[in-house]
């Protein structure tokens, strides 16, 4: 585990509050559960500036309609390993493979959460057939334009 990934660090992200953001995304513990969302996420922020997901952290909005951590929310009940995950993203096309995955256990709570630190590339990837960015607080579909990421949506040939 990261010295700076860890218990306090998940609990200062809850505190302050930390907003999400291109390169901060939080995904309460069901989200382990569809892969294809997953591997939607994890393009999108690859796609984009590169990031953190936080899988075991639930959020809510603020009064400005911001996405903001509320509690944690323990991976460890969905039954998906560090390792499960990490097969999971290694289906990414082309194969995504700069990317780390922590587990933060949280022994005051109980619980445990995956983090996920995902490093931008210059090539796009895709989830199956499309290929996903992230913005602010939200994934777009995005399609290939001479080698640049657009927000039409784009089909490959299968």
């Amino acid at each position: 585990m990261s010295e700076l990934h860890n218990e306090i660090w998940l609990q200062s992200l809850i505190t302050a509050p930390i907003e999400e953001s291109t390169s901060l995304e939080y995904k309460a513990a069901p989200a382990l559960q569809n892969n294809k969302e997953i591997r939607k996420d994890v393009s999108a922020m690859a796609n984009s500036s590169g990031g953190i997901i936080i899988y075991g952290l639930k959020e809510k909005k603020d009064a400005n309609g911001n996405n903001i951590p509320d509690a944690l929310d323990d991976v460890s009940t969905t039954h998906v390993t560090k390792e499960t995950l990490e097969q999971i993203i290694l289906a990414i096309q082309p194969p995504l493979v700069e990317f780390k995955i922590e587990k933060v256990e949280t022994p005051s709570l109980g619980s445990s959460a995956h983090v996920l630190v995902v490093i931008k590339k210059r090539r796009p990837f895709r989830a199956r057939d499309f290929f996903f960015i992230r913005t602010q607080g939200s994934v777009r579909l995005g399609g290939l334009h001479p080698g640049l990421l657009t927000h039409r949506p784009f089909r490959t040939k299968k």
